[in-house]
């Protein structure tokens, strides 16, 4: 007879939603993975063929990421994660988890809507997300 554990990682398998199991289970783990540090200024985004897509929210924590990526696969190589991509992005946890306000909120549909149309072109995705912020900021500003 066979183990419920072998039954259930072929469903798993059969319904294609292995990563996705593994992504949920890397996340609920990523403080204890990275540190403290590392945690705030990323999360992971998505796993597929052993490659995990991190977002990270500014170059300067994608370099120090880079920095220890084969601590942090070691760390959790129990998932056969072989590699690690890093995306520029908004970590969404920053305005619930330190008190601040949200950029956003203080921003209105019409400003990102302009701050959306004035980046949209920019292929470089630092770039891009600095000045995205750089404009954010500025409107905030305005509106004290």
């Amino acid at each position: 007879m066979k183990e419920l554990r072998h039954i259930l990682s072929g469903i798993v398998s059969d319904l294609g939603i292995s990563n996705d199991l593994k992504l949920i289970k890397i996340k609920s783990e990523w403080k204890n993975i990275t540190g403290e540090l590392i945690f705030m200024h990323s999360e992971p985004w998505s796993l597929k063929d052993g490659i995990l897509i991190v977002k990270v929210d500014s170059p300067h924590w994608m370099q120090e990421i880079k920095f220890h990526e084969n601590l942090i696969i070691e760390r959790i190589n129990d998932h056969a994660i072989r590699e690690i991509k890093l995306k520029l992005g908004r970590i969404e946890r920053h305005a619930h988890g330190r008190g601040k306000k949200s950029r956003k909120s203080s921003l209105n549909r019409d400003d990102m809507r302009f701050i959306d149309m004035v980046t949209s072109e920019i292929k470089d995705e630092g770039l891009k997300y600095s000045i995205r912020r750089a404009i954010e900021k500025s409107f905030i500003q305005m509106k004290k």
